[in-house]
Parts: C-alpha cells; structure tokens; sequence
C-alpha cells in the first residue's frame, strides 16, 4: 500500500462573537468520529515508509465561556482492520489507529449474483425475441433470468414491484432467459444473472463473463 487512504473526523464548529474577531459564547461543536477502513490481500501486505493509513477521531471545537475557553469534544478514533495470506504484515509507513490485523483466507467459493435494473419498453404490448448472449463460462457456469412487470397506473411510468405484487397479477416470477416469451406483454423487464465458478478454480484463472446481452423487442401483432 503506498500513497493515503484517510477516513478521518472532521473537526467541530467554534463558535464566535458578533463580529467574528473572537470565540463566542456558543457551545462548540464536537469532533466527528474516524470512519472504518478494511484492507484484503491475497498475497503479502506492506506499507513502506511514507505510506498512510488513517481514521482518526476530529478535534472538538471551543467557544468562550464566561471568559474561559470551552473545547468540545474530540471524536472518537475509527477502526483500521488489515488482512494478508500470513496475517503478518510490515508496516515502517504511518497507521493510526493501532490496525487489528489478521490472516485472509479466502474461500475458493466465488460466486456472486448481479441485478440489471427496470427496462422501460415503452410500449403497452411488448413482444419479446429470443436473447443473444455473449459470454465465456471458463469452466464456471452462468444462469441468466428475467423477470417482467407491467406498468403501476398509481405510479405512471414505473414498474409495479414484484415485492408488492405477491399474488403475481402484475409481474411475473423469475424466468429462465431461454423462456422470455413469457414477458410478452409486460412492458418492464429486468435482468438477474448468477456466476458460479469451478470448485477447482484458482485465483489466476479467468472468471465467467457476459459480454451483452440482446433481446430483440417488437410491438405485439394485432
């Protein structure tokens, strides 16, 4: 790790008088806390000299009161969690606060499951055409489906949510991309695709990917 990954606090407001030339009667507001910072590397893990990692709490602002100067209070400091192949990890470069570091042992399981949002048709009828699917499995397999969602009237212009509609009157439940044709009809169709790679799969080896998909879309015949 080299250069600065900062999550620090910010500082708290002073408050000042009416003119703005000194601390004010006010209670000063405080110091914002360090935020979270988690670091996973699958190999081994140094930060040289002049490296930075920080999530330190703000300073606490002042004011006056009644003559003496008031602080508020600082921020709490955040957390720093560090994680490499032995949990051993050099660190000459600067860390505050005091990191918790462990060892990563990530699983071979890679699977992961990614959502395409709404796509608006518009149009009432839509009639959909076989998908065209772009994609290299590398030993993993790929799953592909869609779901279909007619349009909320008391919403006009989105979809109505599946989540809502358990009875399934207007959405459909997750189809196979082979069986599109049961869409038709549903002007919003969204995209859910699942990755599975090899049990043998190793941490150089490609990854199952999808170049494009295309779904031909036609207004239904009379």
């Amino acid at each position: 790790v080299v250069g600065r990954i900062v999550a620090n606090g910010g500082s708290g407001g002073n408050t000042f008088n009416a003119s703005n030339g000194s601390l004010g009667q006010g209670a000063p507001g405080g110091g914002g806390a360090g935020g979270a910072i988690w670091i996973q590397c699958r190999g081994q893990m140094s930060l040289p000299s002049g490296a930075e990692i920080t999530a330190l709490g703000g300073t606490g602002g002042q004011g006056d009161g009644d003559g003496f100067i008031r602080n508020g209070g600082d921020g709490s400091d955040g957390y720093i969690f560090l994680q490499d192949e032995d949990g051993t990890i050099t660190v000459p470069g600067t860390v505050q606060p005091n990191p918790t570091i462990a060892q990563f042992t990530p699983d071979v399981v890679l699977n992961s499951v990614a959502f395409i949002g709404w796509f608006d048709q518009f149009i009432v009828t839509p009639n959909y055409g076989s998908a065209t699917i772009d994609q290299e499995l590398n030993d993993g397999t790929i799953t592909i489906e869609v779901q279909g969602s007619r349009e909320d009237l008391s919403n006009p212009g989105n979809p109505v949510d599946p989540e809502t509609d358990v009875d399934r009157l207007f959405t459909t439940d997750w189809q196979p991309i082979s069986a599109i044709d049961a869409l038709d009809n549903f002007r919003f169709l969204r995209i859910r695709v699942q990755f599975e790679v090899d049990p043998l799969q190793a941490f150089g080896d490609p990854l199952p990917i999808i170049h494009q998909i295309t779904i031909p879309v036609e207004t239904q015949p009379d």
